[in-house]
This record gives structure tokens, sequence and C-alpha cells, in this order.
């Protein structure tokens, strides 16, 4: 499934920042139906939160979000996007710095940019899909009856709530 077109990092250098001032929650209390990892960061906007809330009432009985990711400092993101990077260019030596960098903006933000990571923000997370079995879900499947589920990423993504 298509969730839509990725920004040009040039476009989202030119959206004017503005703190709303909306706060931080912590979603291992505001998400009680997230299942969220010891080692992540557990701060969201209340509104991405909301999101996350809405799309884990819509699973399919048994099945849970695992947030992986959610909040993120600057030190965070530049470790996982520098780490990504070199490991790009050990599988890729021939590769150009230009398709270096257009893989790792792939996964992680850049953070030498004037537009902050949504995740550095508090507007991203990231989730896995745990099956009733307590098993990761594969990613490739989705069952014809998760389209709302879906359509909540979709509203993730369209909102500016991805990374």
């Amino acid at each position: 499934m298509l969730i839509g077109a990725r920004e040009p990092i040039a476009a989202l250098n030119r959206v004017r920042i503005v703190e709303t001032g909306e706060p931080l929650v912590d979603i291992r209390d505001y998400c009680p139906l997230a299942i969220v990892r010891e080692e992540a960061c557990p701060y969201l906007r209340r509104t991405v939160a909301d999101m996350l809330n809405r799309a884990c009432e819509t699973l399919p009985a048994g099945h849970r979000f695992r947030v992986g990711t959610a909040l993120r400092t600057l030190a965070m993101q530049a470790r996982g996007w520098d780490a990504y990077f070199q490991k790009m260019r050990e599988e890729h030596p021939q590769w150009p710095l230009s398709a270096l960098r257009r893989a790792t903006n792939r996964y992680f933000a850049p953070y030498d940019q004037k537009a902050p990571p949504g995740h550095c923000t508090g507007g991203a997370v990231d989730v896995e899909l745990i099956g009733p079995d307590g098993e990761l879900f594969p990613c490739s499947y989705a069952p014809p009856e998760w389209r709302l589920t879906a359509r909540i990423m979709v509203a993730f993504e369209r909102e500016g709530c991805s990374s």
C-alpha cells in the first residue's frame, strides 16, 4: 500500500516552524492499549498520542501496537542517522554521497537541516504490530478488514506525524 509521496527536504525547510505549546504526554499512561518498549523515550505530543489511541482501538481483538520510538533527542536522531548512513556506505561503496544520503533519509530524517525531525518534536511515532500470540506481525500483510487502521496511519502521514 502506498501511503503517500515523501516530502522533499528542501520543501520541509521552507515551512515556518512555530511552537504550539501542546504538551508532551507519557504514552505509558496516556495510551494504555499500546505496548511501549522499555528503551523508548515514552513521550508524544497529545494530538499524536490521541491518534495512536484511535489507531489502537481499530485493531482486531488480540492485536496491539508496540511503540519502538516516540520522542528522540537530536543526539539520538544523529546517532541513528549516522549509523544507518555508515551501514549504507559499507553495503554500497560505489554509491555517490547523494545516493547514500537519500537512502538514509528514507529511514531517518536528517538532523542537519533547518526542519527538525518529527521524532525530535514529539510529533512522530514508530510502531510494530503484535499479533494475538505476542509475536511480531509481518509488515507486508494487511487483511482487508484492517482498512480503517490503514486510513488512520495515512492520517498520521498527512498531518505531519511521521518521521
